[in-house]
């Protein structure tokens, strides 16, 4: 995957039971064992250096209420200084459940001012290449009206994935290509005058 600055990656066991909870798509679907305290969790880049390397618990002096009372582990600030392998690093979330996808007001930021992202983006699909279905996620910094087209590379429209009004923030929708032909696709994204586009592979 490609994060941008300031981006998320959102991971679930069940995809439908996230999606009726929070009401978006995760990034994609685990199918590890991720218990409530004791896991060790590992985030490598690309280069194959250790960005992140922790093992969580719930127990004191953990905060407690990622086992008692339903909130999720979050950063205890913003900045992200400090060593996320020391329970100091993390406070339980301000609200049950947490907030994945998105800063937590418990790491600095106000609950009642929601935070739209900076930029419009799309992302790269996921997974790519990818066979028949994908997932295509987006973020809008303000509400407007959006248009998501798919073309083969000569220009044609294959499939028209959303057409209407969304609020700020982020997004994602599902393409399956079942019936069409393996080979390269472009996703164009239109918000306002601007456009993004991203080049997705399908094979069959």
């Amino acid at each position: 995957a490609v994060l941008a600055p300031g981006a998320f990656w959102v991971v679930a066991s069940n995809a439908a039971a996230f999606r009726s909870r929070y009401g978006f798509e995760p990034s994609g679907e685990y199918t590890g064992q991720l218990d409530n305290g004791g896991e060790r969790l590992a985030l490598a880049a690309a280069s194959g250096d250790t960005v992140i390397d922790v093992r969580y618990n719930d127990k004191s002096p953990w905060p407690v209420e990622a086992d008692s009372t339903g909130q999720s582990l979050v950063p205890a600030s913003l900045a992200g200084a400090g060593d996320p392998s020391r329970p100091e690093y993390w406070k339980a979330s301000a609200r049950v459940h947490g907030s994945p996808g998105g800063d937590d007001a418990a790491s600095g930021i106000d609950a009642g001012t929601p935070i739209a992202p900076a930029a419009f983006t799309l992302s790269q699909n996921f997974p790519n290449p990818f066979n028949p279905g994908t997932l295509i996620r987006f973020t809008l910094p303000k509400a407007g009206f959006v248009r998501m087209r798919v073309t083969d590379v000569l220009g044609r429209q294959a499939a028209l994935l959303a057409a209407g009004h969304y609020a700020a923030g982020p997004h994602s929708v599902r393409w399956d290509a079942s019936g069409l032909s393996a080979g390269v696709y472009l996703c164009v994204l239109e918000f306002g005058d601007e456009v993004r586009a991203r080049r997705m592979l399908l094979v069959k």
